[in-house]
């Protein structure tokens, strides 16, 4: 692994820190449905180092928020919509867990599983 390899990674995981960061939300909801970065990836269609890059990223959110997935999107050439979506997903979990709501992963499994039906 080279040092910038390394610079990214730690980058990454200190990101998960910063409620201002895609990472914090995106670490949330890693550890709720028990997934990882490589399934991350798998899902947005990228490898692992842009799925870092990603959690070093502002989370976006408000009035900005298609404005600011777009860009993030160009940025990486990810697809728009499975990041928004992921980004949405994210935020909800997030949401739920700052206002003390507990949540299963059954729950969003379920969820995401109709959400996967909806889109066939």
């Amino acid at each position: 692994m080279t040092n910038k390899e390394n610079w990214l990674e730690s980058a990454a995981r200190r990101a998960e820190r910063e409620t201002w960061t895609l990472g914090w939300n995106l670490s949330h909801l890693a550890e709720l449905e028990g997934i990882s970065s490589h399934e991350f990836a798998a899902e947005l269609k990228c490898d692992t180092a842009t799925v870092q890059w990603l959690s070093i990223c502002k989370c976006p959110g408000g009035e900005r928020f298609a404005e600011d997935v777009e860009q993030i999107a160009s940025r990486f050439s990810l697809d728009v919509k499975r990041l928004a979506g992921l980004i949405r997903r994210a935020n909800a979990v997030t949401a739920l867990a700052d206002s003390g709501h507990t949540t299963s992963a059954g729950m969003l499994l379920a969820a995401r599983d109709r959400e996967d039906e909806d889109k066939s």
